[in-house]
Protein backbone atom coordinates (compact mmCIF):
# COMPACT_ATOMS: atom_id res chain seq x y z
CA UNK A 1 0.00 0.00 0.00
CA UNK A 2 1.22 3.46 -0.69
CA UNK A 3 1.88 6.03 2.18
CA UNK A 4 3.21 8.65 -0.16
CA UNK A 5 3.68 10.28 -3.43
CA UNK A 6 6.38 12.07 -5.30
CA UNK A 7 5.58 14.44 -7.80
CA UNK A 8 8.15 16.13 -10.37
CA UNK A 9 6.75 19.28 -11.13
CA UNK A 10 7.47 20.42 -14.78
CA UNK A 11 4.75 17.98 -16.91
CA UNK A 12 3.26 16.42 -14.11
CA UNK A 13 1.82 19.21 -11.68
CA UNK A 14 2.41 21.97 -14.08
CA UNK A 15 1.85 21.80 -18.11
CA UNK A 16 5.14 23.60 -18.76
CA UNK A 17 7.54 22.15 -20.88
CA UNK A 18 6.59 23.64 -24.31
CA UNK A 19 6.06 27.44 -23.29
CA UNK A 20 9.17 27.12 -21.17
CA UNK A 21 11.01 25.72 -24.20
CA UNK A 22 9.77 28.23 -26.74
CA UNK A 23 10.68 30.75 -24.01
CA UNK A 24 14.94 29.45 -23.92
CA UNK A 25 14.56 29.43 -27.46
CA UNK A 26 12.62 32.84 -28.39
CA UNK A 27 15.53 34.25 -26.16
CA UNK A 28 18.14 33.00 -28.02
CA UNK A 29 16.93 34.44 -31.03
CA UNK A 30 16.96 37.67 -30.05
CA UNK A 31 19.89 37.93 -29.60
CA UNK A 32 21.21 36.53 -32.61
CA UNK A 33 22.05 33.23 -31.18
CA UNK A 34 21.21 29.83 -33.18
CA UNK A 35 20.07 27.23 -30.68
CA UNK A 36 22.40 23.84 -30.77
CA UNK A 37 19.05 22.36 -30.33
CA UNK A 38 15.37 22.80 -31.39
CA UNK A 39 14.35 19.40 -30.16
CA UNK A 40 12.01 19.58 -27.20
CA UNK A 41 13.38 15.49 -26.69
CA UNK A 42 16.79 16.65 -25.60
CA UNK A 43 15.31 19.36 -22.79
CA UNK A 44 12.51 17.12 -21.22
CA UNK A 45 13.52 16.35 -17.16
CA UNK A 46 16.90 18.11 -17.56
CA UNK A 47 19.04 20.30 -15.21
CA UNK A 48 18.90 24.03 -16.25
CA UNK A 49 22.68 23.55 -16.25
CA UNK A 50 22.24 20.89 -19.22
CA UNK A 51 19.78 23.03 -20.89
CA UNK A 52 22.32 25.45 -21.52
CA UNK A 53 25.10 23.35 -22.65
CA UNK A 54 22.57 21.55 -25.15
CA UNK A 55 21.41 25.26 -26.80
CA UNK A 56 24.83 26.82 -26.80
CA UNK A 57 27.56 24.39 -26.63
CA UNK A 58 30.47 26.77 -27.03
CA UNK A 59 31.28 27.79 -23.24
CA UNK A 60 32.46 31.11 -24.24
CA UNK A 61 29.15 31.97 -26.05
CA UNK A 62 27.50 30.73 -23.21
CA UNK A 63 29.00 32.85 -20.85
CA UNK A 64 28.24 35.91 -22.83
CA UNK A 65 24.44 35.12 -23.06
CA UNK A 66 22.94 33.01 -20.40
CA UNK A 67 22.98 36.67 -17.64
CA UNK A 68 20.90 38.01 -19.93
CA UNK A 69 17.98 35.75 -20.81
CA UNK A 70 17.23 35.86 -16.07
CA UNK A 71 16.04 39.48 -17.39
CA UNK A 72 13.83 38.48 -20.35
CA UNK A 73 12.92 35.61 -17.62
CA UNK A 74 11.40 37.81 -15.34
CA UNK A 75 10.14 39.96 -18.23
CA UNK A 76 8.28 37.12 -19.55
CA UNK A 77 6.91 34.69 -16.72
CA UNK A 78 4.88 31.56 -17.17
CA UNK A 79 1.81 32.23 -15.16
CA UNK A 80 1.48 29.09 -13.31
CA UNK A 81 -2.48 29.40 -12.53
CA UNK A 82 -3.04 29.06 -16.29
CA UNK A 83 -0.48 25.90 -16.72
CA UNK A 84 -1.50 23.82 -14.06
CA UNK A 85 -2.00 20.25 -14.74
CA UNK A 86 -5.79 19.41 -15.36
CA UNK A 87 -7.11 17.41 -12.22
CA UNK A 88 -4.05 17.72 -9.97
CA UNK A 89 -5.25 20.07 -7.44
CA UNK A 90 -8.49 17.90 -7.37
CA UNK A 91 -5.94 14.71 -6.60
CA UNK A 92 -3.94 16.21 -4.36
CA UNK A 93 -6.96 17.30 -2.09
CA UNK A 94 -7.99 13.52 -2.47
CA UNK A 95 -4.37 12.15 -1.85
CA UNK A 96 -4.46 14.18 1.21
CA UNK A 97 -7.71 13.47 2.47
CA UNK A 98 -6.57 9.86 2.49
CA UNK A 99 -3.31 10.81 4.71
CA UNK A 100 -1.13 10.24 1.84
CA UNK A 101 2.09 11.95 2.40
CA UNK A 102 2.97 14.44 -0.58
CA UNK A 103 6.22 15.55 -2.09
CA UNK A 104 8.03 17.25 -5.02
CA UNK A 105 11.38 16.60 -6.48
CA UNK A 106 11.91 18.98 -9.12
CA UNK A 107 15.37 19.84 -10.94
CA UNK A 108 14.07 22.97 -11.24
CA UNK A 109 14.95 25.70 -8.81
CA UNK A 110 13.70 25.83 -5.40
CA UNK A 111 11.97 29.66 -6.13
CA UNK A 112 10.02 28.41 -9.03
CA UNK A 113 9.00 25.66 -7.49
CA UNK A 114 7.26 27.55 -4.56
CA UNK A 115 5.84 30.69 -6.38
CA UNK A 116 4.22 27.15 -8.49
CA UNK A 117 2.77 26.08 -5.00
CA UNK A 118 1.76 28.92 -3.87
CA UNK A 119 0.18 30.07 -7.28
CA UNK A 120 -1.72 27.15 -8.03
CA UNK A 121 -3.01 26.90 -4.09
CA UNK A 122 -1.45 23.36 -4.25
CA UNK A 123 1.37 24.61 -1.02
CA UNK A 124 -1.27 23.36 1.72
CA UNK A 125 -0.93 19.97 0.31
CA UNK A 126 2.35 19.53 0.13
CA UNK A 127 4.98 18.22 3.27
CA UNK A 128 8.32 17.71 1.22
CA UNK A 129 9.77 20.30 -1.09
CA UNK A 130 13.02 19.38 -2.75
CA UNK A 131 15.22 20.94 -5.35
CA UNK A 132 17.97 19.49 -7.68
CA UNK A 133 19.86 22.90 -8.08
CA UNK A 134 20.66 22.84 -4.25
CA UNK A 135 21.81 18.80 -4.36
CA UNK A 136 25.42 17.44 -5.42
CA UNK A 137 23.79 15.54 -8.53
CA UNK A 138 20.79 16.30 -10.48
CA UNK A 139 17.96 13.60 -12.33
CA UNK A 140 19.01 11.62 -13.44
CA UNK A 141 21.57 11.05 -10.16
CA UNK A 142 18.51 9.34 -7.53
CA UNK A 143 19.61 11.45 -4.92
CA UNK A 144 16.90 13.58 -5.03
CA UNK A 145 14.25 10.87 -4.87
CA UNK A 146 16.03 8.98 -1.91
CA UNK A 147 16.48 12.01 -0.10
CA UNK A 148 12.69 12.71 -0.68
CA UNK A 149 11.69 9.22 0.70
CA UNK A 150 14.38 9.99 3.78
CA UNK A 151 12.19 13.50 4.63
CA UNK A 152 9.08 11.27 4.14
CA UNK A 153 9.86 8.93 6.71
CA UNK A 154 8.29 5.83 4.95
CA UNK A 155 9.45 2.71 3.66
CA UNK A 156 10.61 3.15 -0.09
CA UNK A 157 8.06 0.63 -1.21
CA UNK A 158 5.19 2.51 0.45
CA UNK A 159 6.62 5.58 -1.68
CA UNK A 160 5.09 6.13 -5.51
CA UNK A 161 6.59 8.30 -7.95
CA UNK A 162 4.88 10.04 -10.34
CA UNK A 163 6.99 11.56 -13.36
CA UNK A 164 6.77 12.25 -17.40
CA UNK A 165 10.18 12.36 -18.54
CA UNK A 166 12.52 9.52 -19.56
CA UNK A 167 14.93 11.39 -16.89
CA UNK A 168 13.19 11.92 -14.32
CA UNK A 169 12.04 8.12 -14.55
CA UNK A 170 15.16 6.53 -14.75
CA UNK A 171 16.40 8.77 -11.59
CA UNK A 172 13.43 7.41 -9.55
CA UNK A 173 13.80 3.51 -10.96
CA UNK A 174 17.89 4.06 -9.89
CA UNK A 175 16.76 5.00 -6.78
CA UNK A 176 14.35 1.75 -6.63
CA UNK A 177 10.93 3.11 -6.05
CA UNK A 178 7.72 2.44 -8.09
CA UNK A 179 7.21 4.78 -11.03
CA UNK A 180 3.83 6.23 -12.84
CA UNK A 181 4.32 8.24 -15.98
CA UNK A 182 1.93 11.29 -16.88
CA UNK A 183 1.70 10.80 -20.70
CA UNK A 184 2.30 14.16 -22.31
CA UNK A 185 -0.33 15.63 -24.76
CA UNK A 186 1.74 17.45 -27.60
CA UNK A 187 4.84 15.43 -27.71
CA UNK A 188 5.96 11.75 -26.95
CA UNK A 189 8.16 10.50 -24.48
CA UNK A 190 9.62 7.08 -24.13
CA UNK A 191 8.13 5.83 -20.83
CA UNK A 192 8.80 2.32 -21.06
CA UNK A 193 10.89 2.48 -18.07
CA UNK A 194 7.98 3.43 -16.07
CA UNK A 195 5.71 0.61 -13.88
CA UNK A 196 2.51 2.40 -15.44
CA UNK A 197 1.52 4.87 -17.62
CA UNK A 198 -1.66 7.17 -17.52
CA UNK A 199 -3.26 10.13 -19.40
CA UNK A 200 -5.18 11.96 -17.20
CA UNK A 201 -5.61 12.48 -13.28
CA UNK A 202 -8.54 10.94 -13.69
CA UNK A 203 -6.96 7.65 -14.31
CA UNK A 204 -4.71 7.63 -11.67
CA UNK A 205 -7.12 8.35 -9.32
CA UNK A 206 -8.97 5.26 -10.49
CA UNK A 207 -5.76 3.17 -10.69
CA UNK A 208 -4.63 4.55 -7.39
CA UNK A 209 -7.44 3.28 -5.57
CA UNK A 210 -7.64 -0.09 -7.12
CA UNK A 211 -4.12 -0.66 -5.86
CA UNK A 212 -5.27 0.54 -2.22
CA UNK A 213 -7.87 -1.50 -2.22
CA UNK A 214 -5.98 -4.77 -3.43
CA UNK A 215 -3.18 -4.13 -1.04
CA UNK A 216 -6.00 -3.61 1.87
CA UNK A 217 -7.68 -6.85 0.69
CA UNK A 218 -4.28 -9.01 0.69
Amino acid sequence: MFQAVIFDMDGVLIDSEVFNFERRLAYLRSVGVTPGTTDIQDFLGQSAETKWQLVVPDPAERARVRPGFYPYKAAHPITYADHVMPGIQATARWLHAQGIRLAVASAGSRAEIDRMLTATGLAPYFQVILSGTELTENKPNPQIYRLAVTHLAVPPAACLVIEDSRIGITAAKRAGLTVWALQPKQYHIDQSQADWQFADYEAFRRHFAGVQRSANLG
